[in-house]
């Protein structure tokens, strides 16, 4: 369950995900994250008392329940290459992604995602940072567009993936990142994954 306070960091975020209006606060959602769709309850009445029965008639499959806001159907921006952060959508992802001569740093993010925002500014240093770099281009692709991709498989948002240079039309050659979201350490990360494929840095 999330409760949603307009005093606290990231409310816009999680007001636009779940759709809710500063009018409808304090308000107590309940999601079953087992399922993609109509599984979300709410309540109003944030007491003890209101609260457990929102459980209870969750458990039952008797609460009222509604999909989240879905994000706006991503399109790709006509600049979208010349970016030093470079766009990626359905359309792009696998073609960049796997043209030989590069090595992409692609992080998959959703814009509700109170990590993901947190990371979007080291993600654009990064950008800025390796813009001239030979190999290496560093990317983002919204979450929304990962359904539509073939031998994408992401858990978690944001997930970084190294995909190396010399990676033909298979995806599952992506290293990922599970370090720390700092700079030093995607940096890191960075330095070894060209090393292991023979990019200077």
């Amino acid at each position: 369950s999330s409760g949603i306070n307009a005093e606290y960091g990231y409310v816009k975020m999680f007001t636009n995900f779940f759709g809710v209006k500063t009018a409808d606060l304090p308000i107590v959602y309940l999601a079953d994250t087992s399922k993609q769709s109509e599984n979300l309850a709410k309540t109003k009445d944030i007491t003890e008392s209101g609260v457990a029965q929102l459980i209870e008639d969750f458990l039952a499959g008797t609460a009222e329940t509604s999909a989240p806001k879905k994000e706006a159907e991503d399109e790709l921006p006509e600049d979208w290459e010349s970016r030093s952060l470079k766009y990626l959508t359905s359309d792009n992802f696998v073609s960049y992604v796997t043209t030989p001569e590069r090595a992409v740093l692609v992080m998959v993010h959703k814009e509700s995602c109170p990590h993901c925002v947190k990371m979007k500014p080291i993600w654009e240093d990064l950008a800025e940072k390796y813009k001239e770099h030979p190999t290496l281009k560093v990317a983002e692709l919204k979450s929304s567009n990962v359904a539509q991709i073939k031998d994408l498989t992401v858990q978690k948002v944001p997930t970084i993936l190294f995909y190396p240079t010399q990676t033909g039309s298979d995806l599952s050659t992506a290293v990922e990142y599970e370090g720390d979201r700092t700079l030093k350490g995607v940096e890191e990360f960075i330095f070894t994954q060209l090393s292991k494929n023979k990019d200077e840095l």
